[in-house]
């Protein structure tokens, strides 16, 4: 509080003003501990109001979302050989609130003198202060910081046409991440970014980078730099160019011994991974905490010894996470020569997509995850058919996202999927299905041809590993979830055989009224000759309502042989 005052971001109001528009903004202080630094961070909260009274952000308009969306903003971050960050210090703070609306960031604080030698005494005497900047702690705020970056960005982009390209589409909030082709090319941002954020002296508070050009000249010029950062959540390691993770942020300080269900949300919300990079490690949690809902616990009821032996399993290896290191450029030199291939899987408990790159070089290809997605399968009963289309949907909307973000060509790309009856639907005529299938399988088909798609099998799906989950110390090792299929990385001529025609059961066609439906589940009788006296009685029942005739009285041998035989 006491650098608002000395930066004059705050003022006293004085006793004698008088406005009818006024509201007292509370606050609280919140603390936050990263790579062995703690910050503390005051939060005023604009969603705050009295019993049947609207807050302050209920009246102000929120404005369009201006932001653009964190994923496309990684993807296209990951595209390039050289990255770069920039972080506007007190971004909020540096634009001016008008004075007539001033009386609506009313607030109580000390009051804080100033010495003769220039030295701050807080008091206990409390006072009313209000802001003279923007607070962040208000609906309105986003909106008005990216509104002023991209006026800013189009006053000045015929001076600055590389800089102001870039603001627009690669600054979320205070955060801006793009990349460049080179050394000169990003040096030449860096220079247009310096000059246009000055127009309006907006002062940068970090500029990390991986181009060791741009870190010398950085160093020549006195400017203060990280070799291990943040960018949009993700820990970025400049000096290897590489992705983190800390466990920290997601276990906490975890105690094994008995835990409840509550206890199993707060690590299972935290696993912040927007790329889907650890999608195998955090599909375990989700279904533990799935198991936890379909159980009936109650959030602070104790976990049952099963689920709890899962729970620590996977809690205890999360430190493994600590060890991993996930390359940020996926090596596209020539977009011309990369194509993108996505692969697709289910389980009964999970279904989704994992996405990737292979760049073509001179003597070989390499391949790099670029993202994943992935999603618990519904409580109801999904047959895995419907599960593996689900999840051929998830890929073919990840596809068309990514397509769009990056600007790559979707008719170029691959998807993969190791389900027969899947890849059936998704080859012929929509309309042949049943509305479940029908619906999905127009929507793939709207976004992919059909002979995009193409069949591997299982054990060189590495989607297989995000429906199914492993554990923090197993995914390290497995190459296939970083690089792809070995045989990915090939000539095509070695790729799996693209299949022109499949075989595909009809079950899902319109026309299938006819062919036999499960009466009952067996599993649900203990004895067998139970099961025949009900099945028979099932079938005498269905005769009579389809051909008002049948028998009465006791069941017949017949009618138990056609029972056996059904």
């Amino acid at each position: 509080m006491l650098d608002y005052i000395k930066k004059d971001q705050v003022e006293i109001v004085l006793s004698e003003e008088a406005t009818v528009d006024k509201f007292y903004l509370p606050h609280h202080v919140v603390k936050k501990k990263k790579r062995g630094e703690t910050k503390w961070r005051i939060v005023f909260d604009g969603s705050s109001h009295q019993d049947h009274a609207p807050s302050l952000s209920d009246a102000l308009e929120i404005g369009p979302n201006l932001l653009p969306e964190i994923l496309a903003t990684l993807l296209r971050f990951r595209l390039y050989p050289v990255g770069i960050i920039r972080d506007i210090g007190q971004a909020f703070l540096q634009l001016i609130i008008n004075r007539r609306d001033r009386d609506l960031t009313r607030f109580f604080w000390y009051r804080v003198f100033k010495d003769e030698d220039g030295n701050y005494d807080t008091t206990r005497e409390i006072i009313t202060y209000r802001f003279t900047r923007l607070p962040f702690g208000l609906t309105c705020s986003p909106f008005l910081l990216s509104a002023t970056i991209r006026e800013l960005a189009d006053m000045y982009k015929a001076e600055f046409p590389t800089a102001a390209a870039l603001v627009d589409n690669s600054t979320f909030m205070d955060d801006f991440a793009a990349g460049a082709e080179n050394d000169d090319c990003v040096t030449k941002l860096y220079d247009e970014l310096i000059h246009l954020m000055n127009r309006i002296r907006l002062p940068i508070a970090k500029w990390p980078t991986n181009s060791t050009h741009l870190k010398d000249v950085w160093r020549a010029e006195g400017v203060n730099f990280k070799e291990v950062t943040q960018t949009l959540g993700i820990d970025w390691d400049t000096e290897s160019d590489t992705f983190s993770m800390e466990p920290r942020d997601v276990s906490g300080e975890y105690v094994e011994g008995p835990n409840t269900k509550r206890q199993v949300l707060q690590p299972t919300a935290r696993f912040y991974d927007l790329l889907g990079l650890l999608s195998p490690v955090s599909v375990v949690g989700k279904c533990l905490f799935q198991d936890t809902w379909c159980t009936g616990l109650a959030w602070d009821e104790l976990l049952p010894s099963d689920l709890g032996a899962l729970w620590n399993t996977w809690v205890s290896t999360l430190p493994h996470l600590a060890h991993l290191r996930v390359p940020r450029w996926v090596e596209i030199v020539d977009r011309s020569h990369s194509q993108v291939h996505v692969f697709c899987d289910a389980s009964q408990r999970a279904y989704g997509a994992a996405l990737y790159i292979r760049s073509c070089m001179v003597d070989n290809s390499v391949v790099h995850l670029a993202c994943s997605k992935n999603r618990l399968a519904p409580v109801k009963t999904v047959t895995l058919p419907q599960l593996e289309l689900l999840a051929a949907l998830v890929g073919a909307r990840l596809l068309h996202y990514i397509c769009q973000a990056t600007r790559i060509d979707i008719t170029e790309a691959t998807l993969w999927t190791d389900s027969t009856v899947a890849l059936g639907w998704i080859r012929q005529d929509p309309n042949r299905w049943k509305t479940f299938v029908c619906n999905r399988v127009t929507e793939i088909q709207s976004y992919t041809t059909p002979s995009q798609w193409r069949q591997c099998a299982g054990k060189d799906n590495p989607a297989d590993l995000l429906s199914r989950g492993v554990t923090a110390e197993q995914l390290k090792a497995i190459d296939v979830w970083w690089r792809g299929p070995s045989w990915l990385t090939q000539p095509q001529q070695h790729w799996p055989p693209n299949t022109s025609s499949v075989e595909v059961s009809l079950s899902e066609g319109k026309g299938s009224a006819n062919h036999p439906v499960k009466l009952l589940d067996p599993t649900r009788y203990s004895s067998y000759w139970k099961l025949l006296r009900v099945t028979a009685w099932i079938l005498r029942f269905l005769q009579i309502v389809l051909r008002s005739d049948g028998h009465s009285g006791n069941l017949t041998a017949l009618e138990m042989e056609t029972a056996r035989s059904y």
